[in-house]
C-alpha cells in the first residue's frame, strides 16, 4: 500500500512540475547537484546570476506550534532593474546556507547603483534537535538558538541526497507600500511536503506584466518523515518595480495568482501639501532631522525648520518643474535679507526610483555621477547664464559641484537679486540627491529694485553702466558689457569679498551627512 502511494504521490509530483514548467518562464532541473539553474538571459541582462549584497541578517523567531522562525534579510541589488532571481537554502548540520542572485541589467535604462531590499525567509525547524545555530546569507551571518526539538532526529549534511519536491502554495498576497521606491512584496502562504522538508529554492522571473514565481522544497533522504503532517510556511519576496511603467501587474507563484497596481496607492499620496514646519535645534552649531546632520554656522542662520514632502509626478495639467521625488527640506526662517529670487534651503531627495519620470536635474544624475566620477576639468554640469566659480566638493558620504549661478528667463544684467551659492551632490551609493542654495551678494552687482528698464540700481559700489539707449541693440550691447565684466570680477574676487562668505558655505556642505538607508 506505501509503495503504491508513493507512486501515486511521485506521478502527480511529475505531472504538476510538468505543468508548472510549461506555464513558468523557466524550466526546473530536478537533480540535486547544488548548481545553480542557468538563467533565462534576455539581450539586456549580463551573462549569469551574481550574488547581491548582503547588509544585515536578522532571525526572528515567534511564538506558537510549530514555532515560525524566520530569516530577515536586508541588502542592495546591483542596479534599479534587477530582482532577486534565485535563492537557494541549504543546511549543513546546524548552519543554514542561504544564497540569493541577482542577473544585472545592461539596459541603458538603467541606473547602474545599487537599490535596496528586504525579504524575509521561513525555516523549518520542527524537525530539529534543540541546540544552537546559524543562518548564513553571502558572507553575512546570523546565530540562534533553539530551547526545544526533537531528540530522536539528526541534523542533515550538505553532502546528503536530497530531492526536490513542488510546494503547495494556498494564498499570495500583495503588499504595496508609499515611498520612493515603492516597496512591493509578494506575501506567498502554503505546506510544505513533509516536517523535514525546507523552502529549498525560490526562483523568480518577470514576463512583461507577470511576476512567475516558482517554489520547491528540498527533502532529506531519511525514511522517518511524517508525511501526513504538512507544515504551514510564510514567504516574503521582493518585487522591484522601480522601472515598470504604470499598469496592473499579475504575481503568479506555483499557480497561484495575486494581482495588484504599484502606483495606485502611491498616487492616491502624490500630494504637493509637505508636513507642517518642526522647529530644529541647534546643539553646538550642529543640525539633526530625520537621519540627516549639518554644521551651520551662526553667521549663516540662527534658526532652522524642516519639513517632509512626498513625491509628486508628473500630469497633464502640471508644469514640469512641479514633479519631484520625495524630500527633506531645512529651511532659515530667520534669514534677514530680502529682495532675493530664491530662499535660502538645504534640500535632500530620495533618487532611488526612475528618475526619468521627473524633469532636469533628476532626469540627468546619471550624467552628474559620471561627472563626479571621473574629476572632469572643465565642471560642464551648470548650464545657466551665470555659472562660476564651480568646483568640485566632498561631503560627509558623498561628493558634488558647487557654484555661483543665478538662473533667468530672459537675456539681462546679472544681479545680486539672483545671484546664489548653488550645491548638486550625490551620497556614495547614489540614493540620494543634495541641493544646497543660498543667496549671496558681491560688491560690483547691481541690486534691483523692480524689474523695470532702465534698471534701478540700488547698490551704489555695482560695476556702472552708461546713459539707457533707446535702441533694442544698443540696451543687448550694455547688458552683453556689463555680464562680461561681472564674470571676470567674480572668477577673480576672493572668496571673503561675498556675503555670506563662500567659505562658510562650502563649510556646510562639506559637513553634511546622510544616514538614511
Amino acid at each position: 500500500m506505501l509503495n503504491r502511494l508513493n507512486a501515486k504521490s511521485l506521478f502527480l509530483i511529475l505531472t504538476v512540475a510538468l505543468l508548472l514548467n510549461a506555464c513558468l518562464p523557466f524550466t526546473t532541473n530536478l537533480s540535486s547537484s547544488g548548481e545553480p539553474p542557468a538563467p533565462l538571459v534576455g539581450q539586456d541582462s549580463a551573462a549569469g546570476y551574481q550574488q547581491v549584497s548582503v547588509d544585515h541578517v536578522e532571525v526572528e523567531i515567534g511564538v506558537g506550534s510549530p514555532i515560525p522562525v524566520y530569516v530577515v534579510i536586508s541588502g542592495n541589488l546591483p542596479d534599479t532593474c534587477s530582482q532577486v532571481e534565485y535563492t537557494e537554502i541549504k543546511q549543513n548540520g546546524s548552519d543554514f546556507r542561504i544564497t540569493l542572485s541577482a542577473i544585472p541589467s545592461n539596459d541603458e535604462a538603467c541606473i547602474q547603483d545599487t537599490l535596496p531590499f528586504k525579504m524575509s525567509i521561513p525555516l523549518n525547524v520542527i524537525d530539529l534537535p534543540a541546540g544552537d545555530y546559524s543562518v548564513t546569507v553571502n558572507g553575512s551571518r546570523a546565530d540562534f538558538s533553539l530551547d526545544t526539538g526533537n531528540v530522536t532526529s539528526s541534523l542533515p549534511l550538505t553532502g546528503a541526497s536530497v530531492t526536490k519536491h513542488d510546494i503547495q502554495v494556498d494564498d499570495v498576497s500583495i503588499e504595496v507600500g508609499v515611498g520612493s521606491p515603492i516597496p512591493v512584496k509578494a506575501v506567498v502562504s502554503g505546506s510544505l511536503p513533509n516536517v523535514c522538508a525546507q523552502l529549498g529554492e525560490v526562483r523568480l522571473h518577470r514576463a512583461e506584466n507577470t511576476f512567475f514565481v516558482q517554489l520547491l522544497a528540498y527533502l532529506p533522504g531519511q525514511n522517518d518523515c511524517a508525511y501526513n503532517s504538512v507544515p504551514p510556511f510564510r514567504l516574503e519576496i521582493p518585487l522591484n518595480v522601480v522601472n515598470l511603467p504604470k499598469g496592473t501587474y499579475v504575481v503568479n507563484v506555483n499557480g497561484a495568482t495575486a494581482s495588484f497596481d504599484p502606483y495606485e496607492k502611491n498616487e492616491s499620496a502624490n500630494s504637493s501639501d509637505c508636513t507642517n514646519p518642526v522647529e530644529v535645534p541647534i546643539a553646538n552649531g550642529k543640525v539633526r532631522f530625520d537621519d540627516i546632520s549639518f554644521t551651520l554656522n551662526p553667521a549663516l542662520a540662527d534658526a532652522v525648520t524642516a519639513q517632509s514632502c512626498p513625491a509628486v509626478f508628473l500630469s497633464e495639467n502640471q508644469a514640469p518643474r512641479e514633479a519631484h521625488p520625495p524630500y527633506t527640506v531645512f529651511l532659515f526662517p530667520n534669514h534677514a535679507r530680502g529682495n532675493t529670487d530664491f530662499p535660502p534651503e538645504v534640500r535632500v531627495y530620495d533618487v532611488t526610483r526612475n528618475m526619468k519620470e521627473y524633469p532636469f536635474p533628476f532626469n540627468r544624475l546619471l550624467d552628474l555621477r559620471n561627472a563626479l566620477d571621473q574629476r572632469a576639468e572643465p565642471i560642464a554640469w551648470y548650464a545657466a547664464p551665470l555659472h562660476a566659480r564651480e568646483t568640485y566638493l566632498d561631503f560627509g558620504n558623498g561628493v558634488g559641484v558647487r557654484g555661483l549661478i543665478q538662473y533667468m528667463q530672459d537675456f539681462f544684467f546679472f544681479t545680486n537679486n539672483g545671484l546664489t551659492y548653488e550645491f548638486n551632490g550625490l551620497t556614495q551609493d547614489g540614493h540620494y540627491f543634495v541641493t544646497v542654495r543660498y543667496p549671496i551678494s558681491v560688491p560690483f552687482l547691481m541690486e534691483l529694485e523692480g524689474s523695470s528698464l532702465p534698471p534701478v540700481n540700488l547698490n551704489p559700489q555695482a560695476i556702472s553702466i552708461p546713459e539707457w539707449p533707446d535702441t533694442y541693440e544698443q540696451q543687448l550691447k550694455i547688458i552683453e558689457g556689463y555680464n562680461a565684466e561681472a564674470l571676470r570680477r567674480m572668477e577673480q574676487m576672493a572668496e571673503d569679498q561675498s556675503t555670506p562668505d563662500i567659505t562658510l558655505l562650502d563649510a556646510l556642505v562639506e559637513s553634511i551627512q546622510v544616514n538614511k538607508p
